[in-house]
Formats: C-alpha cells, structure tokens, sequence
C-alpha cells in the first residue's frame, strides 16, 4: 500500500507538470549521487555539477538515472525520473508447472521497480500438494534483487499468513511455511526498498 507522503508528493509533481512550469523552468540532469537525506547530487551537463544538493519528491532514484530538476524558492527539487536504468513496467513472475495464476479476477503474479522500491502484486495457486519449510516460488531480475535478504508477511488461503523470503539472487521463497495443499494460493502483495 502507498504511504501517505509518497502520495501527496506524486500529487504536488503531478500539479506541477500540469501547470506548465516544468516544461518551461525545469532543466534536466543525471544523478550523481543519492544520499540518505532523500537528496541527490546532480550533473547537469557542460561539467556543472550544482553545489546544493537536490530534493527527492516522489520514489527514490538511483545513480546514473535521467531526472528533471526545478528551481524553487526553497531550493532545487527533483520532479521524478526522465530515463531509468531499469524498466519500470510490470513483469509477469515465471510460475512453475505445479503453480498457475489465481483467476477470478485476481492478478498474474507480477513485479516491477519503482526508483529503489519493488513492488510484488498477484495470486498464486497451487496445481498440487506442495511441502512445506523453504521452498522457491518464482525469481526476480537482477536490477529488482536486494542487497541483502527481505523478509516480508503475506497471507495465504487457510487464513493464516506465510514468511517470504527474497535472496539477493532474485530467488522469493517461503521460510517456515505448513505444507500447501492443492488449489491453496498465496497472495504475493509486498514492497520492499533495494536501500
């Protein structure tokens, strides 16, 4: 689910860029450098390098990632990625011959990245009994794998909740989970940050 902050900055970006300001004061500019502060140092071409670092609104960005950046009385601030490193778009997950989508009306399993957020959304059911403990169910690409393992809690059909587990190889897998039993599913509705 959204935070509530990610949300009001997507709508004052989006006021912004509707106004018509952006297009005529914004400049464009590569990151540099991100900084745990949520700003960003910034090359905007010609070797200038600004000296004030650059507020982030919005999803986080990466080094090397294409941005629009505006002049404001408060300083400069970054309206959001232009040109990603990576693909922003929704990947359907590989399932294995023993899982299948959901259906009725529930999403494919899928992911995607989002500055240094990635999201996970979908149902996945079970075509057969499955064990139970550490099992893989589907791997993410490398640009969406954490530096370092992910816990995160998603529920599944008995109404009970499953560990996942993301590997910094892209490998998501339950961790302690009861063996699932045929055309039980799981919800894989998460989000986690690559910081």
């Amino acid at each position: 689910m959204k935070e509530l902050v990610d949300s009001l900055n997507e709508s004052a970006v989006d006021a912004v860029m509707k106004s018509g300001l952006a297009k005529r004061l914004s400049r464009s500019a590569v990151v540099i450098a991100v900084r745990s502060d949520f700003t960003v140092d910034v090359h905007t071409g010609n070797d200038e390098i600004l000296t004030e670092r650059v507020r982030v609104l919005g999803y986080g960005v990466e080094v090397g990632d294409s941005v629009t950046i505006l002049r404001t009385a408060g300083g400069w601030v970054c309206l959001g990625v232009q040109m990603g490193t990576y693909s922003t778009q929704w990947t359907n997950f590989s399932l294995a011959s023993w899982q299948q989508p959901f259906g009725n009306g529930f999403r494919q399993p899928r992911y995607r990245r989002i500055g240094s957020a990635v999201e996970m959304e979908g149902v996945v059911e079970f075509k057969q009994d499955v064990g139970g403990g550490q099992m893989g169910l589907f791997y993410l690409s490398g640009d969406c794998s954490p530096p370092m393992r992910v816990a995160l809690t998603v529920s599944r059909s008995s109404g009970n909740f499953c560990q996942l587990v993301v590997e910094p190889d892209g490998l998501v897998r339950t961790h302690g989970a009861p063996p699932l039993a045929a055309a039980s599913w799981l919800v894989v509705d998460a989000r986690f940050s690559l910081r």
